[in-house]
C-alpha cells in the first residue's frame, strides 16, 4: 500500500488554471462536495485585481510623462503648479489602487487556499491499482458487509450506515507535493455518528498512530509556553487573531507548523497542546486521528456548539474545531480560548 502512494500524482490548482479551465474545475471539484460559487468569487475578484493592475500601469505612464514634461518645463522657465497637482493626483489614485489590490491579493490567497486539488485524470481510482483500491480490497476482506466511504468516491447523495469505514489514502496533498514528509493515510470506523478506531500512517517513515495505543495522562509543565499546532500550508487570518489574542492574554505560546492529520498526531505524541482548526476540514481528514487522540487521552470539540465532533453529516465538512491535548490542557486554558472562539464567530 505504501509504495503505491509514491506514485500518486495531484494537480495543484492555480489560479492560472482556474482562469482556463474554470468549468471543468467546478464540476469536479462540486463531486467533492466543494461549494463551486467560491470559484466564480474567486475569478471575480482576480479578475478586478488585473483590471486595477492594468490601471496602475495606465496612471504610472501618465505620471512618467508628466513628470518629464516638468524637468522641460522648468527648463524653460515655464509654470509647472498644474502638472505638479496633477503628478500628485495621479500619485493618490496610484496609492489607493496598490491598498485596494493588497486586500484584493489577501482575499484571493485566502479563497485559494479553500479549494482542494483534484486528482490528475492518470490516479487511478476504482478497479486500477492504486492505494485506494488497496485500502478497499484489504477492508472488504476483514469485514465484506461494512459499508466503506472514501474521498475519492464520495457522492454526495450517498446514504450513511450507522457503521462504516471512513479513509482518506492521501491527506495533504500540498505537503506530498512539496514533499516535505508531513502528509498522511487515514483509516477510520465510525459508528453511530462518532469515530470508535482509527488509524493514521505516515509513509515517509511507515510511523503509524493507532487508537489501540493507550498512553498516560502527562501533566502540563508548570511555566512552560503553550504548544499550538497549525497548518503548515492553509494560513488563515483567524490563525493570526487567535495568536495575537494568545498575546494579548500574555498566554507564552510557541508555534508548531505541521500538515494533514499529523497536527493531531503531535498532539499525541507531546509535541503540541492544542490545535485550533478555523478553516475548512472535511469529515475524511479528522476521523482517524480524532479515534486515535481519544486513546491519548485527548479530545476534539466543535466551535459551533463545543460538544465533540459528529460524523454522517449531510454536509460532509467539518465545523471549526478545537483539538486538546489532554484533559488537563482543557482544564488549564480551554475556558479562556472557548470564550475568545465564542466572540470570534
Amino acid at each position: 500500500m505504501i509504495k503505491q502512494l509514491s506514485f500518486i500524482t495531484y494537480n495543484m490548482i492555480t489560479l492560472k488554471n482556474i482562469r482556463e479551465n474554470q468549468d471543468l474545475i467546478s464540476k469536479k471539484l462540486k463531486s467533492k462536495n466543494f461549494e463551486v460559487d467560491k470559484i466564480e468569487k474567486l475569478i471575480d475578484r482576480d479578475s478586478n485585481w488585473r483590471e486595477n493592475l492594468a490601471l496602475v500601469e495606465k496612471l504610472k505612464e501618465k505620471r512618467n510623462s508628466a513628470s518629464k514634461q516638468i524637468s522641460i518645463y522648468k527648463k524653460d522657465n515655464k509654470p509647472t503648479d498644474d502638472l505638479i497637482i496633477e503628478m500628485k493626483k495621479v500619485s493618490s489614485e496610484i496609492k489607493e489602487i496598490d491598498s485596494k489590490n493588497v486586500e484584493l491579493k489577501k482575499e484571493i490567497d485566502n479563497l485559494l487556499l479553500d479549494v482542494p486539488n483534484i486528482p490528475h485524470d492518470s490516479v487511478p481510482i476504482g478497479p486500477d491499482e492504486s492505494s485506494n483500491k488497496i485500502i478497499i480490497d484489504g477492508l472488504k476482506q476483514i469485514t465484506p458487509q461494512i459499508q466503506i466511504i472514501s474521498e475519492e468516491t464520495f457522492k454526495n447523495d450517498i446514504s450513511y450506515a450507522d457503521s462504516y469505514w471512513l479513509l482518506d489514502p492521501l491527506d495533504g496533498t500540498k505537503e506530498f507535493i512539496n514533499r516535505n514528509g508531513d502528509f498522511s493515510v487515514n483509516i477510520s470506523f465510525i459508528h453511530e455518528r462518532r469515530s470508535i478506531f482509527g488509524i493514521v500512517q505516515r509513509p515517509t517513515d511507515l510511523r503509524i498512530w493507532t487508537s489501540l495505543d493507550k498512553v498516560s495522562q502527562a501533566k502540563p509543565e508548570e511555566k512552560s509556553p503553550l504548544r499550538i499546532v497549525m497548518s503548515r500550508s492553509h494560513k488563515r487570518d483567524a490563525d493570526t487573531m487567535f495568536l495575537q489574542f494568545l498575546q494579548g492574554s500574555e498566554i507564552d505560546y510557541e508555534l508548531v507548523e505541521k500538515g494533514s492529520s499529523l497536527k493531531i498526531c503531535a498532539l499525541c505524541d507531546g509535541e503540541a497542546d492544542i490545535y485550533p482548526r478555523f478553516g475548512p476540514t472535511s469529515e475524511w481528514d479528522i476521523a482517524a486521528a480524532d479515534a486515535v487522540l481519544k486513546s491519548y487521552r485527548g479530545s476534539i470539540f466543535s466551535l459551533e456548539d463545543f460538544e465533540k465532533l459528529k460524523y454522517s453529516k449531510k454536509n460532509i465538512l467539518n465545523p471549526p474545531f478545537i483539538a486538546y491535548r489532554n484533559e488537563l490542557i482543557r482544564e488549564a486554558y480551554g475556558q479562556k480560548v472557548e470564550d475568545y472562539v465564542k466572540k470570534l464567530l
